[in-house]
């Protein structure tokens, strides 16, 4: 259920942009309603939103949009604030190890930048 809740959603750098511009209006569509449901839902389930084992605090957004599955890394950068970093299309069942690697070093110059 929507509740009070209202995480913010911030965009580190263009990996992600990047990716999105190349998906037709369906993608964007269905990219901007599970962000929608990440905003305002207080318990986010799993189907959309899971931690990403071995990592160091990544979560994957999860998008199935027809035959293709779609995955945001992403991380919380306080309660209520998600920082989404880059995206990809997946393409068998494990997450990409370079794709969490990505992640990861974005994640570092992310809080390098903030001190």
């Amino acid at each position: 259920m929507i509740g009070n809740i209202n995480r913010e959603i911030f965009y580190y750098k263009e990996y992600f942009n990047d990716f999105r511009l190349k998906l037709d209006d369906k993608g964007k569509d269905r990219i901007r309603q599970v962000l929608y449901l990440i905003k305002y839902l207080e318990i986010i389930p799993e189907n959309y939103f899971k931690l990403v084992s071995g990592s160091k605090g990544l979560y994957e957004i999860r998008i199935n949009l027809y035959n293709k599955s779609i995955r945001i890394l992403c991380f919380f950068d306080s309660n209520d604030r998600i920082i989404i970093l880059n995206a990809f299309t997946k393409k068998s069942r494990k997450t990409p190890l370079r794709e969490i690697k990505l992640a990861e070093k974005l994640k570092k110059k992310y809080y390098d930048e903030k001190k």
